[in-house]
């Protein structure tokens, strides 16, 4: 086999030794370095087949933002390098992030020997096959970008305007929806044009193929021909790759062309040809490519104006205003401005009313969480679903009131609201604003409950791999290099006895290292958890299945369906995993009778939840139980309600829980609004 010149570029001296060592069998010539800094210099006098590079230095510990930056370095200075990511965090999304960037492949520590040494083989390989990793890459971008391309947003554009002038533009709209013909949208800063521009492509023939924007007002003038038409590799300095522009991955779909009146009048010359043959080309290429795209286009600019000053192509702008919509300028647009203000608050539950303490609006995420009261007092449902004062919210929460009416522009409180299964900390802040000479303020309610949560997980996320990180970069070399030991014991002189005690004495160290990456990668879990896969469940089917596994002889678990059928979005596996892990809990906490049931929350949150008849929870225990590495169970390991927790979150959810000892526990998972 073809041995090649391999560099190894790494802060840890034990981490080089060993890799030196193993690596010796593949290579012609291996080269160490313990900074960085100096691996560029060599690598401009010396080419090295295959580099292996560490993911975090001395500056950052985890993030592994310095390796991905020398790897940048190390492709400008040859793009066809040969680069192997190494780190003591085994991170998949970071594997990903890195094969993306460039890198060939990823080496977690501790690493095995023959599957460290299958690896760089193989990369040798690579690099000796330069022509076949070009057309691998090329291969592999384009199909980035085709995935980018056919990007879609997640959730529907919605345009407020309840004035007269934008319900009759919406009108217009509407009209056209069935049209494929070219749109220009008129109007001045911050009217909406790119939000109306979306909400037309959604309610078009292409609404199911890409859309693609560009601002032009935000990039330089010499880079709008390789951003709207692409180009080749070479075609300028730092054309390292071909890469197509925003109207070739446009075709078969909408091209927005926001801020139209920026674009020069040669650029205008090229728009108008393309426009007019529907054929483009990349630069510096001879082809061309097919377009067929909708465009939309949107200015700020007085177009006809600048037609006068010999600033726009009066040509053009017959073929991109085939329909022309104007967008009201805001002043115009009476109580629009209102909803307007509102619009940057509805994710969050958000009240208008008057200094004397008159509701004049409530959003729906407000009357969602305002319902929650319903259940308290049957009596006084009415007041909740149509509040005219401040002081019917006392219902809600005592304090409510008081502290709307003393609400000061950035003045913040926090209260503690607990309805049925719904126990949150919700924070209240508000601002003024004068709407045709009245004086209003809006106060928003945001659930910080779960972000709360959120921010806690992370930081012991962040605190785990550190940790781990240090641990395996300690342990990779004792367990590799007791390993390469133990296959020259039968080289070495002396009896058989010594030998035999030689290679027990390698078999425990080898062992107790392995022992120790295990239990560090108990803990990965918890700090890389994942993404939940969504589907459509029926929550009845779940909790069965979940029923039909963990039914034991003693016949202690019973569910309690939803009275109707109820459907979520969630990951069944996870959901499954967390409802296990709690009747384990329950089983080992002497429960007889476990309870599963479901339903959905006067706010339209579905619940589903495990009741227990155990011994209970201290409360200075509850307070601690999602809390990674907190365990009351000898030998446990207590990620288990770290993880439950971090799944729930994950699915925009929660998990609580409510115990009293020798009276059992009663845990509830949450999840989002069912709409």
């Amino acid at each position: 086999m073809k041995k090649g010149k391999i560099l190894i570029v790494d802060d840890n001296e034990d981490i080089l030794f060993t890799l030196k060592m193993l690596l010796r069998p593949l290579a012609e010539q291996v080269t160490t370095l313990d900074d960085p800094r100096e691996m560029l210099p060599l690598l401009s006098r010396v080419r090295h087949d295959v580099i292996l590079l560490d993911m975090n230095f001395r500056r950052d510990a985890v993030s592994g933002r310095e390796g991905f930056a020398w790897l940048e370095e190390i492709l400008k200075l040859d793009p066809q390098a040969v680069v192997i990511f190494i780190t003591a965090y085994s991170d998949t999304e970071k594997a990903v992030q890195a094969i993306k960037q460039g890198a060939t492949d990823f080496i977690p520590k501790p690493w095995q020997n023959d599957k460290l040494l299958a690896t760089v083989s193989a990369a040798l390989q690579l690099s000796f096959s330069r022509h076949e990793v070009k057309v691998l890459k090329e291969q592999k971008k384009t199909l980035e970008q085709r995935a980018e391309a056919l990007a879609t947003p997640a959730e529907p554009t919605h345009i407020i305007g309840e004035s007269a002038a934008m319900q009759a533009l919406l009108q217009t709209v509407r009209k056209c929806s069935n049209t494929d013909a070219n749109l220009l949208l008129l109007g001045e800063n911050g009217t909406g044009k790119d939000l109306l521009a979306r909400y037309i492509y959604e309610q078009s023939p292409r609404r199911t193929r890409p859309y693609i924007d560009i601002d032009l007002g935000s990039i330089p003038e010499s880079l709008f021909e390789s951003e709207l038409f692409g180009y080749e590799k070479g075609a300028f300095t730092d054309a390292r790759r071909s890469k197509p522009g925003r109207m070739e991955a446009a075709t078969g779909g909408t091209l927005f062309l926001n801020e139209i009146g920026n674009l020069s009048l040669p650029m205008q010359a090229k728009l108008l040809s393309v426009i007019e043959q529907r054929r483009a080309s990349r630069l510096g290429s001879t082809t061309t490519y097919p377009v067929d795209v909708r465009l939309i286009c949107a200015t700020n600019t007085d177009l006809y104006a600048a037609i006068d000053r010999r600033e726009f192509r009066q040509d053009l702008l017959y073929r991109i205003n085939t329909i022309e919509l104007r967008l009201p300028p805001l002043r115009e647009r009476g109580d629009d401005l209102f909803l307007l203000a509102l619009a940057n608050h509805i994710d969050t539950a958000v009240l208008v009313y008057t200094p004397q303490g008159n509701i004049e609006w409530k959003n729906e995420a407000a009357t969602r969480l305002l319902a929650t009261a319903v259940n308290e007092l049957q009596e006084e449902t009415w007041i909740l679903k149509a509040p005219k004062t401040v002081d019917d919210l006392r219902l809600f929460h005592p304090d409510l009131p008081q502290l709307l009416r003393d609400l000061r522009p950035g003045s913040l409180h926090v209260i503690q609201v607990h309805q049925q299964e719904e126990g949150t900390q919700l924070a209240l802040s508000g601002l003024e604003f004068i709407l045709q000479g009245r004086k209003l303020i809006i106060a928003s309610l945001k659930n910080i409950h779960s972000a709360l949560d959120t921010q806690e997980t992370l930081a012991w996320q962040k605190l785990i791999r550190v940790l781990t990180h240090e641990i395996m970069n300690s342990v990779t070399p004792i367990v590799s290099l007791a390993e390469l030991l133990g296959k020259q014991v039968d080289g070495l002189e002396g009896n058989e006895q010594e030998k035999e005690d030689m290679r027990q004495m390698l078999a425990t160290i080898a062992r107790r290292g392995n022992a120790l990456t295990r239990f560090v990668s108990s803990y990965r879990e918890v700090s890389h958890l994942p993404p939940p896969l969504l589907q459509p469940l029926d929550a009845t089917a779940l909790l069965k299945d979940v029923v039909r596994f963990m039914q034991t002889e003693d016949n202690d678990l019973h569910l309690i369906p939803p009275p109707a059928p109820l459907r979520l979005l969630a990951d069944k596996g996870q959901v499954e995993q967390v409802l296990i892990n709690l009747i384990k809990n329950a089983r080992e906490n002497e429960a007889r009778c476990i309870t599963l049931s479901a339903g959905v929350t006067p706010t339209g949150r579905i619940f589903f939840r495990v009741t227990d008849d155990g011994t209970g929870i201290e409360p200075e225990v509850q307070e601690r139980i999602f809390v990674p590495f907190f365990t009351t169970k000898p030998g446990g390991s207590g990620i288990g309600l770290t993880l439950a927790r971090q799944i729930m979150h994950q699915h925009g959810g929660t998990i609580d829980v409510r115990s009293c000892p020798g009276e059992g526990s009663v845990f509830t998972l949450l999840f989002p609004y069912n709409h």
